[in-house]
């Protein structure tokens, strides 16, 4: 007799990273995005520097803490495969480290609620190849400064919700 066990959902199957090698001074939301390919670990952090603005007017005898600057960082590892139509994707952005001095690039970071477009530095891409086991790669790249005063070098906006069906109405003319 066939079991009908209730999975719970996790939402890390659900994300999606892609890149597009492109100058800061482009609107992100217009670019065409490559996947990188075949990911396990996901993660974009997200934090501010603060500095103490605590004085004796400070209310509530707590700290006043300021913002100063907001910082972001992606870290990816994943899996090298031939038949995934990806690994050309992975090689371009390789050489994109090493071919440019500051290897820049937009990514499109799609969760089930929010995609994060972010300008980014990459600063570590590496690539593992073992004869016994697959290979794998893995990158980091952190938020910087897009050089154009109107383009925010990270923005954020809902998820689409894609659409599950039509109805035309009425159903005959």
């Amino acid at each position: 007799m066939p079991m009908n066990c209730v999975q719970p959902n996790h939402v890390g199957a659900d994300v999606t990273i892609e890149y597009n090698i492109s100058c800061g001074n482009i609107d992100p939301t217009t670019l065409d995005y490559a996947p990188i390919g075949s990911l396990r670990g996901k993660e974009f952090n997200s934090e501010a520097d603060t500095v103490d603005t605590t004085s004796d007017s400070s209310a509530g005898q707590v700290r006043s803490t300021l913002i100063t600057y907001k910082s972001g960082e992606l870290s990816i590892d994943g899996v090298s495969t031939l038949d995934d139509g990806t690994t050309q994707n992975q090689t371009a952005l390789y050489m994109h480290f090493w071919n440019e001095r500051q290897p820049t690039a937009w990514f499109r970071i799609t969760y089930p609620d929010i995609t994060i477009y972010a300008y980014m530095v990459i600063s570590s891409f590496n690539r593992s190849s073992p004869y016994d086991e697959v290979g794998t790669f893995d990158m980091t790249a952190s938020v910087t400064a897009t050089g154009v005063a109107s383009i925010q070098p990270v923005t954020i906006e809902p998820t689409p919700v894609p659409v599950v069906s039509v109805t035309v109405s009425p159903g005959t003319a």
